[in-house]
């Protein structure tokens, strides 16, 4: 007879056959913690949200306004319409891709209420261009008490103010005024 030597520094494990029934039986397991997320400074909201509208916690004043958004033909969600609007700041939802509000047909994200603005990307671009210096583009946007302010003193920056706005628009930096993209 052989007797195998056991290194007593490695643990022994049981193997298959000598388990107990009861104990391969799969019992239920704690609640799995949803992992932290990371998210710009300022959206840590955003993040919670999500995680419990993945989680099945409802928020006040979400209730059936959920929507499902199809981001490189990967259907994800339901997230609530904040955690929507923060992958559109952030650039993740573009405004080509396709979203359905609360189990409605899927449509272009511009199309769905409340995700992009109602304002245009390129009107703004050339407002700013053109009438920048008099402050028209910030009241396009809807941003009354800068465009007053870059209308009386916008001209003692000698146009650097009016030159730093378009350049802003133009690398999509700035939201109307509700803190919408623009579409």
């Amino acid at each position: 007879m052989t007797e195998s030597v056991q290194n007593p520094h490695v643990p022994q494990h049981p193997t298959s056959h000598e388990l107990a029934p009861a104990q391969v039986q799969m019992t239920p397991s704690a609640p799995v913690p949803v992992p932290q997320q990371i998210v710009p400074s300022g959206w840590p909201q955003v993040a919670q949200q999500s995680a419990a509208m993945s989680s099945g916690i409802a928020f006040p004043g979400t209730g059936s306004s959920t929507y499902r958004v199809n981001i490189a033909g990967i259907e994800q969600g339901p997230y609530p319409v904040e955690h929507v609007r923060a992958l559109a700041r952030t650039g993740q939802l573009a405004p080509t891709d396709a979203v359905s509000y609360a189990g409605q047909a899927w449509v272009p994200a511009t199309s769905a209420p409340g995700i992009f603005s109602d304002k245009s990307y390129i009107a703004a671009l050339l407002i700013s261009f053109f009438l920048g210096a008099l402050g028209i583009d910030r009241f396009y946007l809807g941003y009354i008490g800068l465009g007053v302010a870059k209308l009386f003193l916008g001209w003692l920056t000698f146009g650097i103010w009016p030159l730093i706005d378009f350049i802003l628009i133009a690398v999509r930096q700035v939201p109307d005024a509700h803190g919408r993209p623009l579409r």
